[in-house]
């Protein structure tokens, strides 16, 4: 064996307009020579009946480095091996429209390049490398575009405890008698979409903007424990892809990586974390279609990380089981026809800002080049005949903070293209679309885009003849189809206009987002999604939402999701200084006309002795234990010392040497005793 396939593969598959060769790239050793392409065969996609290549059918083609970037796990591994030298090749192939794939006798013997730190019965050894080709007739190809599965073998673990009633968590849930909804695991989500990308006749390939798993080090344990030490294991939510992907492979899946695919550890669903708006946004509850408490009851000791310690370390080896089986190009360009593609890698490192993390080292210097290059190949192709362009990576060029709405975007836009401020955490949130974005090369790809050096400096005048058609991105979990026009950007919902076309795609396995109307509070629940990006006879995107399961707005909205009830809103403060007690305050406002807020209990994590340092005027306070924690009750004399409607009463404590935990907070009104359903809020605890 002289050398070894690495494109086509299974998530960088070969694109081949029928009539054309397909271009293959290998590693080979130095005494390669052409008539060993006799070794490879081919057949129809998951066929054994295959057809020998003739090495007088093939040809030599000069690689250029700058047209890819090939990771370096895959380099080193085979460089132990002998393969050394990288050769581009072009095949041609006597096949009518249709799915195919090349066969080598090596493709086998990747088992022996994965180090897997797991245990036996996971590891599945029908593990080997596939290299898929399609080959159309048409000059443009219609795409899926999906992002963010965020896919993660504890989700079978988790559902099942729901599904069993693990703990009497139904009951526990503050919803009623019975099961009160379905858990909607992002596992299969993503097969749901698959298969309904595959029954969709007019899309022929899907490209996936990263976030394809959650994490590296996936969950494996048949007796259903969870212990985040012992039961989490390297490449196992690698090889959960590696699996779903296969079974489900009927159309050409091309990928990029995200930051969440760099990311090592699990984390725990409701984190230790610093601010409540950090909080809610990795709280894990509604993108499984569940309440705060009751992931909290399925996943036991839901506190165990802490988010900003743990679940945000990042590795470069955490992709290397992707490189060497799914796909060994980071960055690399692809053309079919009258299209070109172009994927960017997320490039590992990332900052957090706004509890939304950038990508830190995206653009790089690297990609830049590999962009550059690869957009003058375009412009040179639309010399000859229309070229439909298209640029896939991770971060999401335009997002908006939670402040501003899609009504807003869409109808009265007063948002800015660029964000030109070099301050962090320094933003315009009603006008700058940057939530989670980029920042090196972000004005330099715009006017890429747009097609004008110049655009933003001396007019708003766009040449889109000369720029990109189509941007494909993720992260956001919010879709967006936004379109540039003058100074401003507008999200689109209909016709598009000629130029441009920038598609935020909503996760394709969490539940999502969207948000209308604006503001934190305004943030509603989305069912994961495709979208259907229609090349042919111009430029459409129409988005197809996933029906698994039917989505339980109300019950995050009302159960303590956001620290907010229909007639009572709670907001959090912690104080916590090295050496110094720790004080926790809680403000609650009456939301409940007619009515005067008279009580409030609030059930902490703490054994510890607690002091009550402020209520509100005129109040009494009791502590008392209740299943071994601290409960504290505070009330007032009568109603007219209560909390009126619109107003906010403040309790104030202070707890030495505690953690924070999630607990939970609940009032009652008139001098009643009922008390409402309780909302979560961070508490002292042991």
């Amino acid at each position: 064996m002289s050398f070894v396939v690495l494109t086509p593969a299974l998530t960088c598959p070969g694109l081949v307009k029928k009539g054309n060769g397909l271009e293959v790239l290998l590693l080979a050793t130095k005494s390669f020579r052409q008539e060993e392409f006799n070794e490879l065969s081919y057949s129809h996609w998951k066929k054994d009946r295959s057809e020998s290549i003739d090495a007088k059918d093939t040809e030599i083609l000069h690689f250029v480095p700058t047209d890819c970037h090939i990771s370096e796990f895959v380099l080193s591994a085979y460089r132990k091996k002998g393969f050394t030298q990288v050769i581009r090749a072009r095949i041609t192939l006597p096949v009518s429209k249709g799915l195919y794939q090349l066969t080598h006798f090596s493709d086998e013997q990747v088992a022996h390049l994965l180090k897997q730190e797991s245990p036996e019965s996971f590891r599945d050894d029908s593990v080997r490398l596939h290299h898929p080709f399609y080959v159309g007739d048409s000059d443009y190809l219609n795409i899926a575009h999906i992002s963010d599965s965020h896919l993660a073998a504890r989700l079978y673990m988790l559902e099942d405890r729901w599904n069993s009633n693990f703990n009497d968590v139904w009951s526990q849930s503050c919803l009623g008698q019975g099961k009160p909804g379905d858990f909607s695991n992002y596992n299969a989500q993503f097969e749901r979409l698959l298969t309904m990308i595959a029954r969709n006749k007019d899309i022929d390939i899907i490209i996936h903007t990263g976030d394809i798993t959650d994490y590296n080090r996936g969950y494996h344990n048949p007796e259903g424990e969870n212990d985040l030490s012992k039961d989490y294991y390297l490449d196992r939510n690698w090889v959960l892809f590696y699996q779903l992907l296969y079974r489900n492979y009927e159309k050409p899946f091309f990928s990029v990586l995200g930051n969440h695919d760099y990311r090592l550890n699990p984390y725990p669903p409701n984190p230790v974390v610093l601010s409540r708006r950090i909080r809610e946004f990795f709280n894990m509850a509604p993108t499984v279609n569940l309440t705060r408490s009751e992931m909290n009851t399925l996943h036991e000791n839901p506190h165990a990380l802490n988010i900003t310690k743990n679940h945000v370390m990042k590795a470069p080896y955490a992709v290397r089981w992707y490189a060497l089986v799914l796909n060994p190009l980071l960055d690399y360009q692809v053309f079919y026809g009258n299209m070109a593609f172009m994927m960017l890698d997320w490039n590992l490192g990332e900052d957090h800002e706004e509890g939304n993390p950038w990508a830190e080292k995206a653009l790089s210097s690297r990609q830049w080049k590999i962009l550059t290059l690869w957009h003058k190949k375009v412009i040179n192709h639309r010399k000859r005949t229309p070229v439909v362009s298209v640029v896939s990576m991770h971060c999401s060029v335009f997002n908006p903070f939670p402040e501003i709405g899609d009504r807003k975007i869409a109808v009265n836009p007063e948002t800015n293209v660029f964000y030109t401020s070099g301050l962090t955490d320094h933003y315009e949130p009603q006008r700058d679309l940057v939530d989670g974005t980029f920042r090196l090369k972000r004005d330099e790809f715009i006017r890429l885009c747009l097609g004008s050096s110049l655009y933003g400096r001396t007019g708003f005048t766009a040449l889109p003849e000369k720029g990109v058609d189509i941007v494909l991105t993720g992260h956001a979990h919010r879709t967006g189809i936004y379109q540039v026009e003058g100074p401003h950007v507008l999200l689109k919902k209909g016709e598009l206009e000629h130029g441009p076309v920038f598609c935020n795609a909503v996760s394709s396995g969490p539940i999502g987002i969207k948000n209308e109307k604006g503001g934190i509070d305004g943030v509603e629940l989305c069912p994961p999604a495709y979208q259907g990006v229609y090349t042919r006879g111009g430029i459409s995107v129409v988005v197809h939402q996933s029906e698994l399961v039917s989505i339980r707005e109300h019950a995050r909205r009302s159960f303590g999701e956001v620290g907010r009830e229909e007639t009572f809103e709670v907001s959090d403060h912690v104080a916590d200084f090295p050496g110094l007690p720790s004080t926790y305050r809680w403000e609650v406002t009456n939301l409940k006309k007619g009515s005067t807020l008279t009580r409030i209990l609030i059930t902490t994590g703490c054994t510890a002795p607690i002091e009550i340092i402020e209520t509100p005027l005129g109040w009494r306070h009791s502590v008392a234990r209740k299943d071994g924690r601290t409960v504290v009750t505070c009330e007032a004399h009568d109603r007219g010392q209560g909390i009126y409607w619109g107003e906010k009463g403040e309790i104030h404590l202070k707890a030495p040497h505690c953690v924070e935990r999630m607990g939970t907070l609940q009032v009652a009104w008139d001098m009643d005793s009922t008390l409402s359903i309780p909302v979560c809020v961070r508490v002292p605890g042991d």
